[in-house]
């Protein structure tokens, strides 16, 4: 019996990667980039707004746009948003001009 239900999540966990393989593929087709590539600058632009507006822990930010750790969250915002989550906020709340831009197709995230 219980060989069975082995059997059977092994076929479903089969059949949910070839759909999210698929997934993938036409999502590249269609919009040019791979889905982790297209969703992470917009993960970091709702974790610039969240660092300036919410008053959250960098880890409750970080855990709510589905990062495990602080320090995957900083990596990727420093290399999406072009410099710090410190500089980030520097540039937005203590001078006028000088933003960070966004850089897309450098990598996933």
């Amino acid at each position: 019996m219980a060989s069975l239900d082995v059997c059977r999540r092994w076929k479903a966990w089969r059949a949910m990667a070839a759909w999210r393989a698929a997934l993938a593929l036409r999502f590249r087709r269609l919009v040019g980039e791979p889905p982790i590539a297209y969703l992470t600058p917009w993960r970091m632009l709702l974790a610039g707004h969240r660092l300036l507006n919410s008053g959250a822990s960098v880890a409750e930010i970080a855990y709510g746009l589905g990062y495990e750790s602080d320090s995957a969250f900083s990596a990727a915002f420093k290399r999406v948003m072009g410099g710090s989550r410190r500089a980030y906020l520097y540039s937005r709340g203590r001078r006028s001009g000088g933003a960070l831009a966004v850089r897309h197709n450098e990598g996933t995230g």
